[in-house]
C-alpha cells in the first residue's frame, strides 16, 4: 500500500524516517532540543543494551520488548523464525534488529534459538471459525473500535458498512503500527486472550487493551486471523536443541530487551551510548554500520536514513531540556501514538480518510463529527480534572457513551499523564477556580434553567439513565466532576470559542443572557446556579423535561412530595416527604419519630402499587442517616445509656406546609410536639430539625438525642448544655424555663 507524505511530527512512527528531516539541509534543520529527535532512539530500544549517565536517562527513556515468557503458546515456530532472521522483510522499520548472519553455523543458532522459544507455553488447539456472522461481526468491531486508527483498515468502508454509496477502496492513509506480515503467526485462543490484556505481554503499553469482553475478543480475533492467517499447532522440540537455544538467548543479548518467567540471564556488556554516538557516524561496524559483524543489526531503509539517524543519535544527547517530565510526555505521546484519534496542541486527529469508520452508537444521533471522533485534546489539563482524567486513563470513564469508538487503556504506560497535562496547559494539578457559593436555592434555579422553559438541555444532554429527548450529548450526572469550573465558566459563555464546531448554542446575545427573567438576567448567576444543580452529582433531582423511565419511580416537582406507605426502615406506617433538592427522609409515625433519610431519586412505588400492592417502597437513592433506636428526648437528666424504646407516643397527624415540608404533630411522654424537619443539599447534606415543645415542667431538665452531627442551635425558653456520649454522640441537655420551648437543631447525617 502507497503511502502519501506526512508532516515531520506525525511521521515519527512506523517508518520512523523523520521525513521532514530528510532535507537538503539535513542536520542542519535538528533542534536537539525537541523531544522528537530522541523518539527513535527510544523507538529502537538504544539504551536498552547502551548505559546512560543520569542526564542522558532523562532524555531517553528504556523501551522494552515483549515478555517472550509465554512465546510458545501464542507464536508459530515458522514465524518467530521468519521475523527473528530478518525482521525488516516482516515489517517496516521494525525495532527487532537482525541478529543472525548467514552462515550455517548462525542459522543452527537460529534454530536452536526458535526451539526454545517456541517450547515456552503450550499452544491451545481449535480452528478459526469461518461463519459469515462470526466474520461480520469481527469486521465491525475492528473498524469501529479504534483499531484503525493505529494499525489502518482492512477492508473498505462500503464493505464494512455495507453501503455501496461509501467508498469501495481501502484509504491510504499512514498509520502508525501496521501489521506487516503476520501470516501465520499467532494461534487463534492465543491471539483473542492477547487483545483481552495485551499488557501481559507489552510491558510498556503499547498496545492497549481496548476493554473487549471475551465474545468480542474472539470475533475480532476470528476477523483477524481470516485475513492474515492462524498458525499451525508444531510439533514437540528436540530437548538438545531448547537447550542450546536459551544459551543462544542469553549470548545474543535477547535479554536486554525481551524478560522470560523464572529464567535469569547475564546482563548485557555493551558500550555507553555517549561512546556510540561519539563513532556512530564513522564506523562502520555494530548495530547502526554498514558491514556484516556477529552483534546485532538494523536494517534501515536507505542509507539516508541510517546516516540521519546517525546523526539524530549524536545531536539527541546535547539537548537542554527545562522540564525533563513534560519532554518525557510529548515522546510518550508519540509513542502511544494518542494522535492518530485525538487533536492535542492543534495536531493530528483522526486522518481524513479513516473517519468513515468512525461511528455513533445512536442511528438516530445528529451530532456530526462531535457524535463520532475522539475529542479534542488541545486544552484537556485545563478542562477535565484530575481525576477524572484519571478515571478515564485508568478505568474506562466515559462521557460519551454513543461513540463507537472507545478510549485505550494503556496502564501504567499513562502513569501521571492528568497532572503533566495540567502543567503542560498551565494549570495546577488538582485545582479549579474558587467555585461559587453553592446552596440550595442556587442549586434549584440551576434545575429550572435546564428545563424546557430555558435552556432546554435535556433536549442533548443524558441524565444517569434517562435518555435525551433528541440528539444525545453528554451525560450531565457528573459535570462537576469531570469538568474544572473554571474551563466550564468560560466555556458556557462562549462554547464556541473553546469547541470549534460544537453543536452546543450560545445562551448569550452579545453581553446579555439570552433568558432576562432568570436571577435578574445575570448571566453569571445563572452560570453559577447550573454549577450549583451540577455538584449534586448522582444525587440531584431528575431535571424538568427529562423523558422518564417505563417504572414506578416517583418524580418530586417543585414542592415537597408526601406519600403514606411502607418503608422497610421507617415501618408499615411510614411517611415519606421528598424534597426538591434531591434530599428525603421517612417519618415513623408509629413510634414518631424521624426514621431515615437519603440521597437520590425519591421513591420506587411500585411495591405500593404495583400488582396487589402491600410491599415495602424503597428509597431510590443512598442512604444517608439511619435513626439510633429509642425516642427523640427524654424527660429527665442525660441517662446513662439511651434507651432503646420510647415512652407513651401518641401520632396526631401532620400539617401541610410549604417548601419547608409537612409540620408532625405528636404527644411524646405527655409533651406535645410540633415538629418541622427540613432537608438541605448543600455545601453538605444537613437536616434542620424544628421542634416547639409544650407541656413541660419549668426547672425539670430535658435531653435530646439527635443522632447526629449536631450543627447549629438555637434554643428560646430554656438554658442548655451539651453532653458528651458515646460514640462520638453529643447530646443536649434543656432545662425549660417555663412549659413552652422552641428548638431548632443542625444536624449532619
Amino acid at each position: 500500500m502507497t503511502r502519501p507524505p506526512l508532516s515531520a511530527r506525525r511521521a515519527v512512527g512506523a517508518a520512523l524516517v523523520l521525513a521532514a528531516l530528510l532535507t537538503p539541509s539535513g542536520a542542519a534543520q535538528m533542534d536537539p532540543n525537541d523531544p522528537l529527535m530522541r523518539v527513535p532512539l527510544e523507538h529502537w530500544g538504544c539504551t536498552n543494551c547502551h548505559a546512560t549517565d543520569e542526564a542522558q536517562a532523562a532524555l531517553v527513556a528504556q523501551r522494552p520488548g515483549p515478555d517472550l515468557s509465554e512465546a510458545g503458546a501464542r507464536l508459530s515456530p515458522a514465524w518467530m523464525r521468519r521475523w527473528i532472521a530478518r525482521p525488516a522483510s516482516v515489517r517496516n522499520a521494525p525495532a527487532m534488529p537482525r541478529l543472525f548472519g548467514e552462515g550455517a553455523e548462525e542459522q543452527r543458532d537460529l534454530d536452536a534459538l526458535v526451539s526454545y522459544l517456541a517450547s515456552l507455553g503450550r499452544p491451545a488447539g481449535g480452528a478459526v471459525a469461518t461463519e459469515a456472522q462470526v466474520i461480520d461481526g469481527g469486521r465491525t468491531l475492528y473498524h469501529t473500535l479504534g483499531c484503525v486508527a493505529c494499525h489502518g483498515a482492512l477492508e473498505s468502508p462500503a464493505a464494512v458498512h455495507g453501503d455501496d454509496f461509501l467508498p469501495h477502496e481501502v484509504p491510504a492513509d499512514f498509520v502508525l503500527h501496521p501489521f506487516g506480515d503476520l501470516a501465520g503467526k499467532w494461534y487463534p485462543a492465543a491471539l483473542a486472550a492477547y487483545l483481552r490484556e495485551p499488557q501481559k505481554v507489552h510491558r510498556d503499553g503499547r498496545m492497549p487493551q481496548m476493554d473487549l469482553s471475551a465474545a468480542e475478543a474472539d470475533l475480532v480475533a476470528t476477523y483477524l486471523l481470516t485475513r492474515l492467517g492462524a498458525a499451525d499447532v508444531a510439533g514437540a522440540s528436540d530437548a538438545a536443541l531448547v537447550a542450546r537455544g536459551r544459551e543462544v538467548f542469553g549470548e545474543r543479548g535477547c535479554q536486554a530487551c525481551h524478560v522470560i518467567g523464572g529464567e535469569s540471564f547475564a546482563p548485557v556488556q555493551a558500550a555507553p551510548l555517549t561512546t556510540i554516538a561519539a563513532r556512530a557516524h564513522r564506523d562502520p561496524r555494530g548495530c547502526l554500520g554498514t558491514i556484516e559483524w556477529d552483534g546485532p543489526r538494523y536494517d534501515f531503509p536507505s542509507p539516508q536514513i541510517r546516516g540521519m539517524f546517525q546523526g539524530v543519535l549524536f545531536f539527541a544527547l546535547n539537548a537542554e531540556v527545562e522540564d525533563p517530565e513534560l519532554d518525557a510526555l510529548e515522546r510518550r505521546v508519540y509513542h502511544l501514538n494518542c494522535k492518530a484519534c485525538h487533536e492535542i496542541d492543534h495536531e493530528g486527529g483522526v486522518s481524513e480518510g479513516l473517519r468513515t469508520y468512525f461511528v455513533s452508537l445512536d442511528d438516530h444521533a445528529d451530532l456530526g463529527d462531535e457524535g463520532r471522533l475522539p475529542p479534542h485534546l488541545n486544552d484537556v489539563g485545563e478542562k477535565l480534572t484530575t481525576p477524572w482524567f484519571e478515571e478515564v486513563l485508568q478505568r474506562s470513564g466515559r462521557a460519551r457513551p454513543y461513540i463507537a469508538a472507545r478510549m485505550p487503556q494503556y496502564g501504567a504506560a499513562v502513569a501521571g499523564f492528568p497532572e503533566l497535562f495540567a502543567r503542560k496547559h498551565g494549570v495546577e494539578p488538582n485545582s479549579d477556580a474558587l467555585w461559587p457559593v453553592v446552596d440550595d436555592d442556587a442549586a434549584l434555579l440551576g434545575r429550572e434553567l435546564m428545563g424546557p422553559q430555558a435552556m432546554a438541555c435535556m433536549n442533548c444532554h443524558t441524565y444517569k439513565d434517562y435518555p435525551p429527548l433528541g440528539t444525545p450529548g453528554p451525560d450531565i450526572t457528573h459535570f462537576a466532576e469531570r469538568l474544572r469550573y473554571a474551563w466550564w465558566n468560560a466555556y458556557i459563555r462562549d462554547p464556541a470559542a473553546k469547541k470549534p464546531g460544537t453543536r452546543m448554542p450560545s445562551f448569550m446575545n452579545g453581553d446579555q443572557a439570552a433568558f432576562q427573567q432568570y436571577a435578574g438576567g445575570d448571566f453569571q448567576k445563572q452560570a453559577d446556579a447550573l454549577w450549583s444543580y451540577f455538584t449534586l452529582g448522582e444525587f440531584m433531582p431528575a431535571p424538568e423535561g427529562v423523558s422518564k423511565k417505563q417504572s414506578l419511580t416517583l418524580q418530586v416537582g417543585d414542592t415537597p412530595r408526601i406519600l403514606r406507605t411502607f418503608v422497610e426502615g421507617a415501618g408499615t406506617r411510614a411517611i415519606a416527604v421528598g424534597f426538591p433538592v434531591g434530599v428525603h427522609y421517612a417519618f415513623d409515625a408509629a413510634k414518631c419519630r424521624l426514621a431515615e433519610v437519603w440521597r437520590g431519586e425519591f421513591l420506587d412505588a411500585s411495591g405500593a402499587w404495583a400488582g396487589r400492592g402491600g410491599n415495602s417502597t424503597d428509597p431510590e437513592g443512598a442512604l444517608l442517616w439511619k435513626a439510633p433506636k429509642g425516642p427523640l428526648f427524654l424527660r429527665g437528666a442525660a441517662p446513662a445509656t439511651w434507651p432503646e424504646t420510647s415512652g407513651t407516643v401518641d401520632y396526631r397527624g401532620y400539617a401541610r406546609g410549604g417548601d419547608a415540608g409537612p409540620t408532625f404533630h405528636y404527644l411524646l411522654d405527655g409533651v406535645e410536639v410540633h415538629e418541622t424537619i427540613t432537608p438541605h443539599a448543600e455545601p453538605t447534606p444537613y437536616l434542620e430539625r424544628a421542634l416547639v415543645l409544650d407541656g413541660l415542667e419549668p426547672g425539670a431538665p430535658l435531653c435530646v438525642r439527635p443522632g447526629a452531627v449536631l450543627r447549629n442551635l438555637a434554643v428560646d425558653g430554656a438554658a442548655q448544655r451539651l453532653v458528651p456520649a458515646a460514640d462520638g454522640e453529643t447530646w443536649l441537655e434543656l432545662v425549660p424555663k417555663s412549659s413552652t420551648l422552641t428548638v431548632t437543631l443542625e444536624v449532619a447525617p
